[in-house]
């Protein structure tokens, strides 16, 4: 799926964000009914080293976790976390998501692009696109890797309203991010500030490349 189809997508509000609570299932043995010999086993075994993330850097305000990604960031003033047909979204007003809403997508990196190809993809997609115009891309840098963020905005086929958007987009392993703000172009002008603000809060913890 190439971006550009994403950002129509969000418009219909009908894409569903993967977002996995991921966690680790400890066993635990009690005391009684092992054989002294297993016991003297267990005992010899030699014990595995905890694999520990490093903390993410203290952020104050209401965070919006995203353990999918091992991502976090701050909450934009007035939003809150809700659903939109089962999907996790930051949302300006629940009753009517296109006042302003964030969507995190995780999709399949199906050619492998690094982050200067995801760049040149997503410029050249939307110069071509009839429905959408780019308004500015830039290069960002999020706990020292390169993230871009693009600000476009368009008509999208079938819709009537004009709408604007910015997606912040990174790669993870065999997988392409796109965290996408959605809103009215006309009501842009209220949550630029509030927006450019909680993205800057944006952390990922990085994999270790292997």
């Amino acid at each position: 799926m190439k971006p550009t189809v994403v950002a129509v997508a969000l418009v219909i509000v009908s894409v569903t964000a993967v977002v996995l609570l991921t966690g680790v299932t400890r066993r635990s043995q009690e005391p009684g009914g092992t054989s002294p010999k297993v016991q003297a086993q267990v005992e010899q075994a030699p014990a595995r080293p905890a694999v520990e993330r490093a903390p993410f850097p203290p952020l104050e305000g209401e965070l919006w976790e995203l353990p999918s990604v091992d991502a976090r960031l701050r909450v934009p003033k007035g939003w809150m976390i809700g659903n939109v047909n089962n999907d996790v979204r930051l949302l300006r007003n629940p009753a009517d998501p296109l006042e302003g809403n964030m969507n995190l997508l995780v999709m399949p990196n199906i050619f492998g692009f690094s982050i200067e190809e995801l760049l040149n993809e997503n410029t050249e997609e939307l110069a071509v696109n009839p429905d959408l115009r780019l308004e500015d891309r830039r290069e960002l840098y999020v706990m020292g890797r390169k993230v871009l963020r693009f600000d476009y905005n368009g008509t999208p086929r079938g819709k009537a309203d004009q709408v604007r958007f910015v997606a912040v987009v990174w790669t993870r392993g065999k997988s392409q991010i796109v965290l996408t703000t959605t809103v009215r172009a006309e009501r842009w002008g209220e949550i630029a500030a509030d927006i450019d603000a909680a993205l800057e809060t944006l952390q990922i913890r990085w994999p270790v490349e292997r």
